[in-house]
């Protein structure tokens, strides 16, 4: 069952939902849509329980809460913790997002995941490596 206003597309698909602060298991639950992420197929499930309360949570609670259109800093983006934070920021609509990495490779990865500032910590892409750049269109 979806809400008045909600797609019923959502009905049958596998999700991970924001459930609060103190997290929650459940096949049924009542959310919000804002806090509803569709599961992509081959994630077992316990993949959604590690990814949501590692990277989803403190980007949910405060301080690490954020409103769309505000700039978001993820730090160390390369891993799988950052990688999922900086998807979960981009699709909650941040206005920038920046990120530090340590390879100009990474750097690359992040900006076709939507960062739109990259800090290359190494200093071996380019001589202007530790500056902030702006992705490019």
């Amino acid at each position: 069952m979806v809400g008045e206003g909600v797609d019923a597309s959502w009905i049958g698909r596998r999700v991970w939902v924001f459930t609060g602060l103190s997290g929650g298991y459940a096949e049924q639950a009542v959310a919000a849509v804002e806090d509803v992420l569709p599961l992509p197929d081959g994630l077992t499930g316990a993949d959604p329980v590690t990814l949501g309360g590692s990277a989803g949570r403190p980007l949910r609670s405060a301080p690490g809460h954020f409103a769309p259109g505000e700039t978001v800093l993820v730090r160390g983006a390369a891993g799988s913790i950052g990688i999922t934070a900086v998807q979960l920021v981009v699709r909650g609509g941040a206005g920038e997002v920046a990120v530090t990495t340590s390879s100009a490779e990474r750097g690359a990865r992040l900006r076709d995941l939507g960062a739109t500032h990259v800090l290359d910590r190494s200093g071996g892409g380019s001589p202007d490596a530790h500056e902030v750049l702006p992705r490019t269109p």
